[in-house]
This record gives C-alpha cells, structure tokens and sequence, in this order.
C-alpha cells in the first residue's frame, strides 16, 4: 500500500475562526498545513490552496512533498480542507513510499474525489470569502 487517506479534525480555535472571518477558507489549508510543517519540518507545499465547490459545499485543497528521511525520494500528498457546522476537517492521502504506478496513484485520486462528493448533505458551508 502506498497511500493512506486520513480524515482529522482541526481545531477550531478564537484565532482560526478570526482568520477566516478575514482571509476565507484558504486559512483553514494554511492552518492545516501549518499543522504538518510543525511536526515535519521537511515538508514543502508544491500546489497553493485552490477553492472549489461540489454542489453548495465549499472545499479548499493543497499538495505538499516530504524531501527528508525518504532517500532522495519525493513523497506528494494531497489535503482537502472543509467546514462541517461549527467544526473544521481535513481529508489527506497521504503517500507512504515511492511508487511508479500511475495507475493505483489515478485510482487512489478517484477515491479521494469519492469521498469528498459522499460528504454531500454531511458538511454545511458557512458564508466564505471566495480569494485567490
């Protein structure tokens, strides 16, 4: 297996919710991010947050690569970031170790739009400010 999708809460402190009442979703994937480079430095983020919408929800998604302890090896991940109520989510597939096949990576990217479109009905969109 070389990809793992995980689903985590954000915490959603005075100064998240403040920053995003400023800045729109983006600051929840800058946050997300934040989160990661905290407990792993090496990583570097390769795609800038882009907003997208799937029906009235309102999702935020990034890629980011780890460098370090892989060997020379680049492992790319991708984060989406998104509102349910009052609380704050990130749906990652994350990859675990170098792989050429393109196909199971098409496949896993399938799943994680999967996912995402099944969140329909479950997650509601607060009013947000649409930034590029």
């Amino acid at each position: 297996r070389a990809f793992s999708l995980a689903l985590t809460e954000i915490a959603g402190t005075a100064e998240l919710r403040r920053n995003i009442g400023l800045n729109g979703m983006e600051a929840l994937a800058q946050e997300s991010f934040a989160i990661k480079s905290r407990k792993h430095p090496d990583l570097k983020m390769s795609r800038q947050p882009q907003i997208f919408m799937i029906d009235s929800m309102l999702f935020v998604n990034y890629e980011f690569v780890r460098t370090g302890k892989t060997e020379g090896r680049i492992l790319n991940s991708r984060v989406v970031v998104f509102a349910s109520g009052t609380k704050y989510y990130e749906l990652a597939m994350v990859q675990l170790h170098e792989t050429t096949d393109l196909e199971r990576y098409s496949e896993n990217f399938r799943l994680l739009q999967s996912v995402i479109a099944g969140l329909e009905g479950v997650a509601t969109v607060k009013e947000g400010k649409f930034s590029r």
